[in-house]
């Protein structure tokens, strides 16, 4: 099993993720409410477990 919090940095606020995004990570929440930075590679297996891209 994959451990998501070796997969993302954060939790942000939405407004803090967009001013840290560098062009080869996303944003991803579960819950509409903490948000977090992912690398692009990672958001399937992320996804998989129950978070979405913003």
């Amino acid at each position: 099993m994959i451990d998501p919090n070796e997969l993302m940095t954060g939790p942000f606020t939405l407004r803090t993720a967009k001013k840290h995004l560098l062009p080869d990570e996303a944003i991803v929440t579960n819950n509409d409410e903490t948000y977090y930075i992912v690398r692009l590679g990672d958001i399937a297996k992320l996804e998989r477990m129950g978070f979405r891209k913003v």
